[in-house]
C-alpha cells in the first residue's frame, strides 16, 4: 500500500506541473522536478533514515507523534488533533498529515510521508517559478530559479524526511506569491487564498503568520497616492518587529502565544541545548555589536573556515550557493526598485523582519541553517531580475519610480509586468496617434 501511495503522489506531481506550469515549459519543468522528487526519496533511504551525517532527529519525533495520533483515531475517529487533545503535538498540521498517510497505509509509512513532503517541495518550486515570471523575470531566468531551488542542498535535506520545513517553506512562499499577485492586480478575491494559507501556517510555525501579514497588507492596499510606499513598508516592518519583541506582558490568545514562543527561544535552557553538537555559537551579551554579529551569522553562516560536524561541512556548499544568489538578488532588487516598487516592498516586508526575528534568538548554525530556508527562497525571487537591463524588452520602468515625472496618463504606462490585451491595444493606439500628429506637424 505504501508503494502504491508513493506512485499516486508522483502522479499528482505530474498533474500539478501539467496544470500549474506554463504550457510551453511543461516538459522542461518535469525534467527538473521529477529528478528532484526522486532525489529526495533517495536521500531519505540512504542518508536521513540511516543517520549517515548525524543530523536531525525531530523527523523521528514527528513520526512517533503521528503514530500516536493514528492510535487516537482508531479509538475516537478521525479528527484534527491539536495540542489541546495531545500535549506532544506542537506542530499539528504536519503530524496530522503524516498520521493520515499512516492511517491509509495501515501502519508506519515513512517513504510515503517523505514522498508527500517531496511533492510539497516541488510545488514550492513551481510557485517560485510563476512568481518570478509575475515579477517580470525572463522565462529563462525564472526557469533557472526553479532548477536551483529544486536542488538547493538545505532544501533537499529538509524535505527528504518527515520534517516540517517543507510545509513551512511552501506556505510562506505561497503567502508571498499571493501578496505579489495582489500588488500586480489589487482585489479582495486575490487575497482570499491567504486565509487558508495563514491558518495552515499557524499550525506549522505560528510566529511566521506575523511575518507574512505585512507583505499581504502592502500588496492589498498599496496606498501610493496617500502615503509613500516606503513609509508604509517601514510601518509594517516596525510593527512586526514590535510584535516579535513583546517581552513584558504575555496575556492570552495570539499575544500570549507570541510571547511564549519568544520567551522559549530566548531562554537559557534552549540556548545551552543549542550550543551542543559542534555548531553552537556563544553570544552572551545583548549589545548592538552582539546583535550585529548574530545578524551576520543568521544571514551568512556557516563560514568556510569553521569546523564542526559533517552536516556543517556540507552546509558550506549550500552557503556558497546562497552567496551567489544573494549577489544576484541585490542586483535584481535594484532592477525591481526601478520598475515596480510595490512588489519590491512586498518582498522586503517579509525578508527584513524574518532576518531580525531569527537573529534575536540565534545560538546554533545548524538551526538557523534550516530556519532561513524561506528567507533564502523569498530573497532568491530578486535574483532572476538581475539579467534584465534597461535596454532590454523585458524592462518596464514603474512611472512612480521616475523622479519628477509624477503620475502619467494612460493605463498602459502604469501597468506592471504583464499588460492586458486592452492595455496593449491602448498603448498601440497612443503610439499611432502620436506618430500621426508628428506627420501632420511635418
Amino acid at each position: 500500500m505504501e508503494i502504491l501511495l508513493v506512485a499516486v503522489i508522483a502522479l499528482a506531481l505530474f498533474v500539478t506541473v501539467l496544470f500549474a506550469a506554463p504550457r510551453i515549459n511543461v516538459v522542461r519543468c518535469l525534467a527538473v522536478l521529477v529528478p528532484a522528487f526522486a532525489l529526495r526519496l533517495a536521500v531519505h533511504i540512504t542518508v536521513t533514515r540511516v543517520d549517515a551525517i548525524g543530523y536531525g532527529g525531530d523527523n523521528l519525533g514527528y513520526e512517533a507523534i503521528a503514530r500516536t495520533i493514528v492510535q487516537l483515531w482508531q479509538q475516537n475517529g478521525i479528527s484534527f488533533v491539536t495540542v489541546d487533545e495531545l500535549s506532544a503535538v506542537r506542530v499539528p498540521l504536519p503530524c496530522n498529515l503524516f498520521a493520515l498517510i499512516m492511517y491509509a497505509c495501515g501502519g508506519s509509512a515513512p517513504l510515503a510521508c517523505t514522498a508527500f513532503v517531496a511533492f510539497v517541495a516541488c510545488a514550492t518550486c513551481i510557485i517560485l517559478y510563476r512568481t518570478a515570471l509575475a515579477l517580470g523575470a525572463p522565462d529563462r531566468m525564472a526557469f533557472w530559479l526553479l532548477t536551483v531551488s529544486a536542488f538547493l542542498p538545505s532544501f533537499v535535506l529538509h524535505t527528504s524526511d518527515m520534517y516540517k520545513d517543507g510545509f513551512n517553506a511552501f506556505l510562506v512562499i505561497a503567502c508571498v506569491a499571493t501578496a505579489v499577485c495582489c500588488a500586480k492586480r489589487p482585489g479582495v478575491a486575490r487575497l482570499l487564498p491567504a486565509v487558508p494559507l495563514l491558518w495552515a501556517l499557524w499550525y506549522v510555525r505560528s510566529y511566521m503568520v506575523f511575518l507574512c501579514i505585512p507583505p499581504l497588507l502592502i500588496g492589498m492596499f498599496r496606498p501610493v497616492k496617500l502615503v509613500s510606499m516606503r513609509a508604509i513598508a517601514c510601518i509594517a516592518m516596525t510593527g512586526t518587529a514590535a510584535a516579535l519583541l513583546i517581552s513584558e506582558k504575555g496575556g492570552d490568545g495570539v499575544a500570549g502565544s507570541l510571547h511564549a514562543q519568544l520567551a522559549l527561544a530566548q531562554s537559557e535552557t534552549v540556548h545551552q541545548a543549542l550550543l551542543v553538537g559542534g555548531s553552537g555559537v556563544a553570544l552572551d551579551d545583548d549589545s548592538i555589536a552582539s546583535f550585529a554579529l548574530r545578524l551576520v551569522y543568521t544571514v551568512f553562516a556557516p563560514f568556510p573556515w569553521e569546523s564542526g560536524t559533517l552536516a556543517l561541512q556540507l552546509g558550506k556548499i549550500d552557503a556558497l550557493i546562497w552567496y551567489i544568489l544573494a549577489v544576484l538578488a541585490t542586483i535584481g532588487a535594484r532592477r525591481l526598485w526601478k520598475r515596480d516598487r510595490t512588489s519590491f516592498w512586498v518582498l522586503l516586508a517579509f525578508i527584513v523582519p524574518s532576518v531580525v526575528a531569527y537573529s534575536i534568538s540565534f545560538a546554533n548554525i545548524g538551526l538557523v541553517f534550516r530556519q532561513r530556508i524561506p528567507i533564502v527562497l523569498a530573497a532568491s525571487l530578486f535574483a532572476p531580475l538581475a539579467r534584465i537591463s534597461r535596454g532590454s524588452a523585458d524592462f518596464t520602468p514603474d512611472p512612480a519610480a521616475e523622479r519628477g515625472e509624477g503620475e502619467r496618463t494612460g493605463a498602459s504606462l502604469r501597468l506592471g509586468i504583464c499588460p492586458t490585451a486592452a492595455g496593449r491595444r491602448a498603448s498601440a493606439g497612443t503610439s499611432r496617434a502620436g506618430t500621426g500628429s508628428s506627420l501632420t506637424r511635418r
